[in-house]
C-alpha cells in the first residue's frame, strides 16, 4: 500500500514538474488578454480564433522548451483528468447557456433577470473563477486557485467602478500571462538545457 502511495507521489511530483515551465499561465493569459484587445478594438468576432491561433504555438513551445530538459511522459492522471475536463466545461458551457437564456428572454423570475442584467460581470467572473478552481483541484496546479481570485476580482471591480468588461480581460490576462513569464524565466534557470542539446541549438 504505502509503495503504491509512492508511486503516486512520485507521478504527481513529476506531472506538476512538466506545469512549472509556466508556458500554459502564458497562454491563458495571452487568450485572455487578446479578448479584451479584440473587444477594445470591435474585433470581438475574432475572439473564437485565439485559441486555435495560439494552441499550435503553446504546442511547439512545449516541444522546444519543456521535453528537452525534462523529457516526455504521459501521466495516467493527466489522461483521466482530460475526460474530466472534458465533462466540466460541457457543464460551464450548459450553465453559461443558461444564464444568458434568463438574462435575454423571460425565462426565470423577473427578479432573478434583474440581478443577473445589473450585476451580470461579477456573475460571469464568478462563472471563469469557479472553472479555474476546478482545474486546479484537477490538475493539483495550486496558482490556479490565485488566477480565479484575479479574474473574479478584475469583473468585481469593473463592476464596482462601472467600467466596460473587456478592461477586466485585458487587467487578468495581462498579470496571467506575466506570472507565467516569471515562471518560464525561474524554469529556464533552473533546467538549463543539457550541453549536447545546446551545443546542437547553437550550431542551428
Amino acid at each position: 500500500m504505502s509503495e503504491q502511495i509512492d508511486v503516486k507521489k512520485i507521478e504527481r511530483k513529476a506531472y506538476m514538474s512538466y506545469h512549472q515551465d509556466g508556458l500554459w499561465d502564458i497562454f491563458l493569459g495571452a487568450i485572455i488578454l487578446a479578448w479584451g484587445v479584440s473587444m477594445m478594438t470591435e474585433m470581438a468576432s475574432m475572439n473564437g480564433v485565439w485559441f486555435v491561433v495560439l494552441f499550435p504555438l503553446l504546442m511547439a513551445a512545449k516541444r522546444r522548451i519543456t521535453y528537452p530538459r525534462l523529457g516526455y511522459a504521459e501521466f495516467p492522471r493527466a489522461r483521466r483528468s482530460k475526460l474530466q475536463m472534458t465533462i466540466l466545461l460541457a457543464i460551464v458551457m450548459l450553465l453559461g447557456v443558461l444564464v444568458l437564456l434568463l438574462w435575454m428572454s423571460q425565462l426565470g423570475s423577473s427578479s432573478l433577470r434583474d440581478w443577473l442584467r445589473q450585476y451580470f460581470k461579477i456573475a460571469f467572473g464568478a462563472m471563469v473563477a469557479i472553472v479555474l478552481a476546478l482545474m486546479a483541484v484537477i490538475h493539483w496546479i495550486k496558482r490556479l486557485y490565485v488566477y480565479a481570485g484575479v479574474i473574479f476580482l478584475s469583473f468585481a471591480g469593473a463592476q464596482r467602478l462601472n467600467f466596460h468588461m473587456k478592461f477586466s480581460f485585458i487587467a487578468a490576462g495581462a498579470i496571467i500571462a506575466f506570472s507565467g513569464l516569471v515562471l518560464l524565466i525561474r524554469f529556464l534557470r533552473k533546467y538549463p538545457l543539457p550541453e549536447r542539446m545546446a551545443s546542437r541549438s547553437d550550431t542551428l
